[in-house]
């Protein structure tokens, strides 16, 4: 495809296009944004989808991540609230310490 001597597919254009988030007017005549921008929630769900999607991701934070998702949805309200508590505090701490310095 990339040296002209195969054409672009209507298939593979699609799939180019929500694979990478890419803007397909963008691909098709270089006119516009080149990726689509997706609401914060979205982007966290891609990235985090993308990660556990990875086969060769598989090392400590691949597995610290699933591990703490997995138990994270199978667990009760009150230990939710906890760790939501305690993941607040330690990035609160961490906004302080980068403003100050």
């Amino acid at each position: 495809m990339e040296n002209g001597s195969r054409n672009v597919t209507e298939r593979s254009i699609i799939f180019i296009c929500e694979k990478y988030n890419i803007n397909e007017t963008w691909l098709r005549t270089g006119e516009g944004n080149m990726f689509v921008e997706l609401p914060p929630e979205d982007e966290v769900a891609a990235a985090i989808s993308e990660v556990l999607e990875d086969i060769e991701c598989k090392n400590a934070m691949y597995t610290l991540i699933k591990e703490f998702l997995i138990n994270y949805q199978k667990s009760d309200t009150k230990t939710k609230n906890a760790l939501d508590t305690y993941l607040n505090n330690v990035l609160n701490g961490y906004k302080k310490r980068k403003e100050g310095n």
